[in-house]
């Protein structure tokens, strides 16, 4: 009985890995696809910017289970696709630059709770979108890049629920002023938040600073 147990595991297996194989085929062969490895185990997937990409093509990434990153770039990726990962609960890592994401599709990531850095730049992320993130429950201090969206004050309020905020906090050229910055107060494992591009002014600099004494705060002047 033992002995055909263990065949069974070891057969599921050989199947799991002979799909993320041909799972990995289609994404080099048809995109272009980077692939990466770490100890010969799959880590990362990075097609780059490919506006031929759209939401279903996002299908083939919820197969890799085990992935830890993926990188995906293109216009035609709307919140719809996200819904596709809602099970790919070992993510660490989510790069949806230059893709037409408002955020309202983490809705249906709330299993996502390892994620340690998400970038967001030049999307349609609204400060609605930044109420769906914070309302995942994550393990570790999490990086958002949010640099050239849509968000405003209101969603610095949302981003005030993260319970563990840290690392990087990128705020460029978005609608951010110093009114919103009483929702950064608390978050202190934070090392370092960029304001390059927004209405925030030095004196609202110097106010955050004195709660958060241990992080950078950066506005580079042109």
């Amino acid at each position: 009985m033992k002995k055909n147990i263990v065949l069974l595991f070891v057969f599921i297996i050989n199947i799991s890995c002979f799909a993320d194989n041909e799972t990995i085929s289609i994404l080099k062969n048809k995109y272009n696809a980077f692939i990466g490895k770490r100890h010969g185990v799959l880590y990362s997937v990075d097609i780059g910017v490919n506006n031929k990409i759209v939401n279903d093509d996002l299908i083939m990434l919820s197969k890799l289970k085990e992935i830890k990153v993926i990188s995906v770039g293109s216009k035609k990726i709307t919140d719809k696709g996200l819904t596709y990962l809602k099970d790919n609960t070992n993510l660490k890592v989510l790069f949806f630059t230059d893709t037409s994401i408002t955020g309202e599709g983490f809705k249906h990531l709330k299993n996502l709770t390892k994620l340690e850095r998400l970038e967001l730049q030049r999307t349609k992320l609204n400060d609605e979108g930044l109420k769906y993130i914070s309302e995942i429950d994550f393990e570790k201090g999490l990086e958002i890049y949010l640099d050239n969206t849509k968000i405003t004050d209101k969603g610095l309020e949302y981003l005030q629920r993260v319970e563990n905020l840290g690392g990087t906090l990128r705020l460029n050229n978005t609608a951010v002023t110093d009114a919103g910055l009483k929702y950064l107060a608390k978050h202190i494992n934070l090392y370092e938040i960029d304001f390059t591009g927004t209405k925030v002014t030095l004196k609202g600099m110097d106010w955050l600073k004195k709660y958060l004494k241990d992080t950078h705060l950066t506005k580079n002047v042109k």
